[in-house]
């Protein structure tokens, strides 16, 4: 049953109706491309990348001791995260004049968020326990011990200093910039190249890639991907579907909460 009424009551089915009241197999509206493309997305990357490293360098230039001072290590956190947005925003903007398109054609509503954030508790029950096991159960088989992820969220919840800027950082600022970044901007890019299904596939995999710098140092990238990727899915696949950037970030903010409030528990 669509949503959408006749012509001439004044009514203009939304991406989402239109998506919602579509015949099988024809591409709902709320799935077209962006006006940016993959090229644009890249250029983002770097530049917050070049970004970031020269801000680092200017603050350990700029203080009188060697290194960065203490009461700017917390700042590192949510520092290449704060750059990551505002560079998308302003490249879209510069170049497109389309920043709401970031956010996706439909517009949020309550429900989006409600249903993010039901997504958000059965993604990682389904990721941290379903496959977390499974994982630990290959690995026993096979004789080898897996290497422990989210090892430096626990180094940063130890130190009180950082413990309110992880959270900070991990609840509210990573799924606003990851999701504005990774399904806002990329997704659509490459959904000018190809289906949709293999827009979701690529941006995951991109998303998951980049979670594997934080965990090299301990060994733990390979885990932190297989363990990332489906929740990379599960963000695209609600994305092309709601057609509404709310409930991936609701369903990212969500996840994040209750990792960070698991390994806060030990520490207390």
């Amino acid at each position: 049953m669509s949503d959408a009424t006749g012509p001439g009551d004044g009514h203009t089915a939304t991406p989402r109706e239109a998506g919602d009241a579509s015949a099988p197999g024809e591409q709902p509206e709320h799935a077209a491309a962006g006006p940016w493309g993959v090229f644009d997305a890249l250029l983002v990357l770097l530049l917050t990348a070049v970004t970031t490293s020269v801000v680092i360098a200017a603050a350990a230039l700029l203080s009188p001791a060697p290194g960065l001072p203490d009461a700017l290590a917390p700042l590192l956190l949510p520092l290449p995260l704060l750059l990551l947005t505002g560079i998308t925003l302003a490249w879209v903007h510069a170049r497109y004049r389309a920043v709401r398109r970031l956010l996706g054609p439909a517009r949020a509503r309550a429900r989006d968020w409600l249903i993010g954030i039901g997504w958000g508790v059965g993604g990682f029950l389904a990721v941290n326990i379903v496959l977390g096991l499974l994982l630990q159960a290959l690995a026993a088989l096979a004789g080898y011990e897996l290497p422990q992820p989210q090892q430096e969220v626990r180094d940063a919840v130890a130190d009180p200093g950082l413990a309110p800027w992880l959270i900070l950082s991990a609840v509210v600022v990573a799924p606003v910039s990851e999701e504005l970044f990774f399904r806002g901007m990329l997704q659509p890019a490459l959904r000018r190249h190809m289906r949709a299904v293999w827009a979701i596939v690529l941006t995951a995999v991109a998303f998951a890639a980049a979670h594997i710098l934080q965990e090299l140092g301990g060994g733990a990238g390979p885990v932190a991907f297989v363990l990332i990727l489906p929740l990379g899915l599960l963000l695209g696949w609600l994305f092309e579907r709601r057609g509404t950037l709310a409930t991936p970030i609701a369903v990212h903010a969500v996840f994040n909460l209750i990792t960070v409030g698991l390994v806060l528990i030990p520490v207390a």
